[in-house]
């Protein structure tokens, strides 16, 4: 008999299915095959994800499927595994079609622990989805390493690009680069780039971004 845990995951799922909702990350809409195949697959994606053991022929399976809602499971499926040899799936979910693989590939690349993939996620900070780009920001900050602080400083550069989540995602490095580059932007023009300038700035306050802090209430 399956364990409690999969067995609720799977009652949940059918009902979501045959509801017509769908659950974090997964494309809306019905199935690409029969809704035996994706609980099928699913119920398997489960059970390696409750196992903590990979398997690559399954998750390769899963990246191929076409149904998106899969795909995005999978995507979340293998980052929760935190093993480095299912990594390799991350750079083609990364670029998958359907914009919530993608933000899920994004997501779950920041919890996999795998630094290698930051290198993938810099890609993604200029996605044309802003919800991939944002999470690709936030994976880029969980991940950390010698990559992670440049390439979040650069997004804060591309107009077009997460600047927000940039800069919400810097708070973990209250160095004086980072500093200096949220306090340049606290009389941005861009109201969601203020307010997640100032999280960032009050979340490790320094004595240098007082002045910027109690001028935002005022």
């Amino acid at each position: 008999m399956l364990p409690f845990s999969i067995r609720s995951a799977l009652f949940l799922c059918l009902f979501f299915s045959f509801s017509g909702c769908v659950s974090f990350d997964g494309p809306a809409g019905p199935p690409t095959g029969t809704y035996a195949e994706r609980i099928e697959t699913y119920s398997r994606l489960l059970a390696l994800e409750d196992g903590r053991s990979y398997e690559p022929l399954l998750t390769g399976y899963a990246t191929a499927s076409p149904d998106p809602w899969i795909r995005a499971k999978n995507a979340l499926a293998i980052g929760r595994l935190k093993d480095p040899a299912a990594s390799v799936h991350f750079p083609v979910l990364l670029r998958d079609p359907e914009p919530p693989v993608r933000r899920a590939a994004a997501f779950a690349a920041g919890l996999s622990g795998d630094r290698r993939l930051i290198r993938f996620l810099k890609t993604s900070l200029s996605d044309a989805d802003r919800e991939t780009a944002s999470r690709a920001a936030e994976a880029i900050a969980k991940l950390g390493g010698d990559e992670a602080v440049p390439a979040l400083l650069e997004a804060l550069e591309v107009p077009s690009g997460p600047r927000a989540a940039a800069a919400l995602a810097l708070f973990r490095t209250p160095e004086p680069r980072v500093l200096a580059a949220l306090l340049k932007l606290t009389a941005d023009a861009d109201p969601e780039v203020r307010r997640a300038v100032h999280f960032a700035l009050a979340r490790r306050p320094k004595p240098e971004s007082l002045p910027a802090l109690r001028s935002a209430l005022e």
